[in-house]
């Protein structure tokens, strides 16, 4: 299954999105943000490509800032 990474602005704004998206039942897991992001963020939720839209919905509806949602190419981070 192909996977995604929400980035956010700040660790707290991941924390909370972590816990929203758990409440929601969508599967997630917390990485450290790979460093070709740029971010002041250090931490990333890694997902379910098929959950992009998902997320997406619940971080803007929580007013939550997105650094962006980002899926590896060719090793290389992509944003979606």
């Amino acid at each position: 299954m192909p996977k995604a990474i929400a980035v956010f602005n700040s660790n707290h704004d991941a924390l909370l999105a972590e816990k929203l998206l758990k409440q929601r039942l969508i599967r997630i897991r917390p990485i450290i943000k790979p460093r070709k992001i740029s971010s002041n963020c250090t931490l990333a939720l890694e997902f379910g490509v098929e959950n992009s839209r998902k997320v997406t919905e619940i971080c803007v509806s929580n007013k939550l800032l997105l650094a962006g949602i980002f899926q590896k190419r060719d090793e290389e981070w992509v944003e979606m």
